[in-house]
């Protein structure tokens, strides 16, 4: 059991420091205006740009790993066997 607790406590070290890194990368990305042009036609905003644009770039990431997720373990969900 005190192997569970180091471990624990490394999983949440991790996801403070991963927390901390993201939100800096972002903050970085947003201040450098790589992604200040209009992408998203509702947006009029010439502010929201980059808001909106990481938005998107995020919703890519997720969508691109939901696929590779479903193409790796799509035919062991489907055969009821866990993955």
């Amino acid at each position: 059991m005190r192997e569970t607790g180091t471990g624990m406590g490394l999983f949440n070290l991790v996801t403070f420091i991963s927390a901390a890194v993201g939100t800096a990368l972002v903050a970085r990305v947003l201040a450098s205006g790589w992604f200040d042009f209009p992408l998203n036609p509702f947006i009029t905003e010439a502010k929201a740009f980059g808001y909106s644009n990481l938005m998107l770039a995020f919703a890519v990431v997720i969508v691109a790993g939901g696929l590779i997720y479903f193409a790796r373990y799509g035919k062991q969900l489907k055969g009821g066997a866990t993955p």
